[in-house]
């Protein structure tokens, strides 16, 4: 028996068979049950160029703007360890299994640096030394991502770099 979605009725019209919807509704929750997102280095590569475009291109934005708008720039400034812990995070989806945990290592380390920015105006010193103990914890981590973007994804393209 071959399902269809439309078939031939006694009346010699086409009409809808709900039972042909069978195959597809089953691939297309066998599609969603797989995840989201593909671990590959291809897929690591356009995230980390395209997504970290972005982030850069911001970045230079408010850095250009700072004398003509230096509180924005502050802000963009104050918000950039939220922005670096999502988009680690989000690439460490897309990160094959082996360097995947270093991405996410990433990620947390940026994320704690968020959460305690707020520190730094009453402890400075405080703040300073957990930002420099936490950048040295990640320092291994951020030299295996470093070496697996370059050996996979190559040099950045053409007018990335400044």
């Amino acid at each position: 028996m071959t399902l269809h979605m439309f078939r031939h009725s006694a009346s010699g019209r086409w009409r809808f068979s709900p039972l042909g919807l069978a195959p597809i509704a089953a691939a297309a929750l066998l599609l969603a049950g797989c995840g989201g997102q593909t671990r590959s280095a291809a897929a690591y590569c356009s995230y980390f160029y395209g997504e970290g475009s972005t982030l850069r291109n911001r970045y230079i934005q408010a850095d250009q703007n700072f004398k003509r708008d230096p509180l924005q720039t502050i802000a963009t400034l104050l918000a950039s360890p939220g922005d670096l812990a999502s988009f680690f995070h989000q690439l460490s989806l897309r990160a094959p299994e082996d360097i995947a945990p270093d991405v996410e290592r990433m990620s947390d380390a940026f994320q704690k640096e968020a959460d305690t920015e707020g520190d730094a105006l009453s402890d400075p010193l405080g703040a300073l030394g957990s930002g420099l103990i936490n950048g040295l914890t990640t320092l291994p981590a951020e030299e295996r991502v470093n070496a697996f973007t370059e050996q996979n994804c190559g040099p950045p393209p053409a007018g990335a770099s400044s």
